[in-house]
């Protein structure tokens, strides 16, 4: 089949005002025309590829170590069942508890354990055994300070006696007749005698009040 013009002059047909005329065409080997045969040919292959075409890749070759129909079959009986699992041959990473440990933790735990900060550095500033003490100390002044400082919180009659220490220990003693009064104070090591006037206030804390040597009377304590 071949497609060229055909040459000038050659007869195809009458023409309007009784000329001839060429024209193009496709012809086959003998001649023939054959445009429409090839444009209805092109039609059909054109409504054939627009149609659904079906395909089928069952001859297709599967490549290598592609899943099939038997190992997926393999892998759902396998995940229907109860699997067995098992970490021994797993290699446990550097420093890993095992079993060895974990025992010997656990006699550790159950026993005594002896503990010491013997050896620990202390902060800056903490609190030692000689603060403490200086602490308590001080802050016994302060308490004792503040408890003389406040009034009495009771009064009492006080007999004169030459060995019976008065209790509660009084902060102060009141003497309502004139006369010597010998006593020793709480922390004093010896006894002092003073002569006082009636309603005169002594302003010591007075362990004893001794009979002998004493004339004043109506001694009264306040604590």
């Amino acid at each position: 089949m071949t497609a060229s013009p055909l040459p000038a002059g050659t007869d195809v047909g009458d023409s309007p005002g009784g000329k001839f005329q060429s024209r193009t065409g496709i012809y086959d080997a003998a001649g023939n025309e054959i445009g429409a045969l090839l444009a209805s040919r092109l039609a059909a292959l054109v409504a054939g590829l627009t149609a659904n075409q079906p395909i089928s890749a069952a001859s297709l070759p599967l490549p290598a170590g592609a899943a099939t129909d038997a190992k997926v079959e393999a892998v759902r009986a396998l995940l229907a069942s109860t699997l067995a699992i098992s970490a021994a041959a797993l290699p446990l990473p550097a420093g890993a508890a095992t079993e060895t440990k974990l025992e010997a933790v656990r006699a550790l735990l159950a026993g005594t354990l002896a503990i010491s900060a013997a050896s620990l550095p202390l902060p800056t500033g903490a609190a030692t055994s000689a603060k403490q003490d200086a602490a308590a100390i001080f802050v016994a002044a302060i308490q004792a300070a503040t408890e003389a400082a406040q009034p009495a919180r009771q009064s009492f009659t006080i007999t004169p006696n030459d060995t019976t220490a008065i209790t509660p220990l009084p902060r102060a003693v009141r003497v309502n007749t004139a006369g010597t009064v010998a006593y020793r104070a709480v922390d004093s090591a010896a006894d002092v005698t003073v002569t006082v006037s009636a309603g005169e206030t002594i302003p010591a804390r007075i362990q004893y009040i001794r009979a002998t040597g004493t004339s004043a009377t109506g001694f009264v304590g306040h604590a």
